[in-house]
């Protein structure tokens, strides 16, 4: 059982990453395009940015869990690697909890932002008028996935810890 929920916030993960990897992608498309636009033509576009910025946000949110998966965070381990193993992953453990709570908490009031959106219709200050909930999903989609991988890390420190023991 925890090995299929493990797995499927695995793929889930590696499929908004790679989401992520082409945002990155188109942005870099939208952005090149609107040089070109602005500079060789003399014409800006009125939607280049707005959309880049919100693909940006939208990448590094739906990223981070992927990231996070796969150990890339920036983190300062030079401590940490005096102790043994068994310690290490009970550091982790300590370290996953706590930002698990900090991600239910950021999840609580982006539900609240996002609702809030929802209901009062807001819209973007820019000749798009996109709807602002679009940015403000991100950020509470984007730590449901890091609350999703946080659980993860979580079990499998634990079993580390309770396999450790038993050796």
């Amino acid at each position: 059982m925890l090995k299929k929920f493990n797995n499927m916030v695995s793929k889930i993960n590696y499929f908004f990453g790679y989401l992520s990897g082409l945002g990155i992608f188109v942005m870099g498309i939208l952005i090149f395009f609107e040089v070109i636009a602005r500079y060789l033509f003399h014409s800006p576009t009125v939607w280049s940015q707005e959309i880049s910025i919100y693909l940006f946000i939208w990448t590094m949110f739906a990223g981070a869990a992927y990231t996070l998966q796969k150990g890339k965070h920036v983190h300062i381990d030079l401590l940490i690697n005096k102790f043994p193993k068994n310690i290490q992953s009970m550091l982790r453990l300590i370290t996953s909890v706590a930002a698990l709570c900090f991600t239910i908490i950021v999840c609580k009031q982006g539900y609240r932002i996002v609702a809030s959106s929802i209901k009062y219709h807001k819209l973007s200050p820019t000749p798009l008028h996109l709807p602002m909930v679009i940015p403000k999903f991100a950020l509470l989609f984007g730590f449901i996935l890091l609350m999703l991988q946080f659980v993860v890390i979580i079990i499998n420190e634990c079993n580390f810890i309770l396999n450790s023991k038993k050796v």
